[in-house]
């Protein structure tokens, strides 16, 4: 896993429209997410749908991202 200086780094790329970025984003987050995701729900098929919109939410609005207010996998949850 990446740490939270890396996340914030890809974050702040993903702003920008970097989809490579997104992509290492995605590789370095997602089963953390995931996991949170489905403890949560307890459906793998829910958990599935949402983190396919949580991950377009990210994308949009990743500039929105301060890590002065929180850990950056924590605004990702």
């Amino acid at each position: 896993m990446s740490t939270p200086v890396e996340i914030t780094w890809l974050l702040a790329a993903v702003a920008k429209g970097d989809a490579l970025a997104f992509e290492r984003l995605y590789g370095a987050t997602s089963a953390k997410l995931y996991g949170v995701v489905l403890r949560i729900l307890r459906r793998h098929d829910l958990a599935a749908e949402v983190m396919e919109n949580a991950y377009l939410q990210i994308w949009r609005s990743a500039g929105e991202f301060n890590p002065a207010n929180s850990a950056p996998l924590a605004w990702m949850v």
